[in-house]
């Protein structure tokens, strides 16, 4: 009887202490508990010219800049089990903070942003790449040789853009750019919103499955073949081809919507 009732006693306090133990874990979730890590502050330079710039962005502020600098640099912190990893190949620079540890599953009650500022050298355009999860990355007004863009649950923010090709795909982020002008311009959207203030392009294909797209297109409706492709959807412009001009807007919506306006 003694042996069971201490068993009974142990598993009786066991429970009492996981009860404790769970209910002060939720008291302290609710209270928005922020547990602060300790960081350091880096920065690296590299070796030679940078032609090409790719970002694999789990989460944080990424900022692009050019500058009066003679070699690009990176300035970014870094906390234990928050690594950020940058590597430079044959003119091609790529910084990547997606490679977590476990122990992030908690990272909301981190009191910790990820910050990490991209200098490239002035008048030097660059192919950019940027695969972003959840956080933000802000593009400067810059001439890049070509943009891709990949965005899932972030933010992209962006100046005045020119570029050869410009391609996004927007899964459930957003995107904004004052102005973009570039050859070929492509975006798909799936429940994100992107707008491009201004856009100047003779080839323009949106698709558009539940999200939304807006855009001012730089020159006259009549200067476009526009072909348009609604299902449950809706797109403000109409179908006009046959049009002696090789400049085209193909638009396809789903069930998102569809703004464009022209600006003559």
């Amino acid at each position: 009887m003694k042996k069971f009732s201490l068993k009974r006693e142990l598993l009786t306090g066991f429970i009492i202490f996981s009860v404790g133990l769970v209910i002060t874990l939720c008291t302290g979730f609710a209270a928005h508990w922020n547990f602060e890590l300790v960081y350091t502050e880096n920065e690296i330079i590299c070796s030679g010219e940078i032609s090409a710039l790719t970002l694999d962005i789990g989460f944080g502020e990424i900022a692009i800049e050019f500058d009066e600098v003679e070699r690009a640099k990176v300035k970014y912190t870094e906390a234990l089990d928050f690594p950020v990893t940058i590597t430079e190949n044959s003119g091609a620079l790529k910084v990547d903070n997606r490679r977590l540890h476990w122990i992030n599953v908690s990272t909301p009650f981190y009191n910790y942003t990820p910050r990490i500022t991209i200098t490239l050298p002035k008048d030097t355009p660059v192919a950019l790449k940027a695969d972003v999860g959840a956080g933000k990355l802000t593009v400067p007004s810059a001439k890049f040789s070509t943009v891709d863009l990949n965005i899932s649950a972030g933010k992209i923010t962006g100046g005045n853009i020119e570029c050869d090709s410009f391609d996004a795909d927007v899964s459930a982020g957003d995107v904004y750019f004052d102005s973009v002008a570039t050859s070929v311009f492509k975006i798909e959207i799936s429940a994100g919103q992107s707008v491009v203030s201004k856009l100047s392009s003779p080839k323009i294909d949106i698709d558009v499955s539940a999200g939304k797209f807006v855009t001012e297109v730089q020159g006259k409706k009549s200067d476009y073949n526009i072909d348009v492709d609604e299902s449950a959807g809706s797109c403000n412009v109409k179908n006009q081809l046959n049009v002696a001009t090789t400049n085209t807007i193909r638009a396809r919506v789903s069930a998102g919507t569809i703004t464009i306006d022209f600006g003559e």
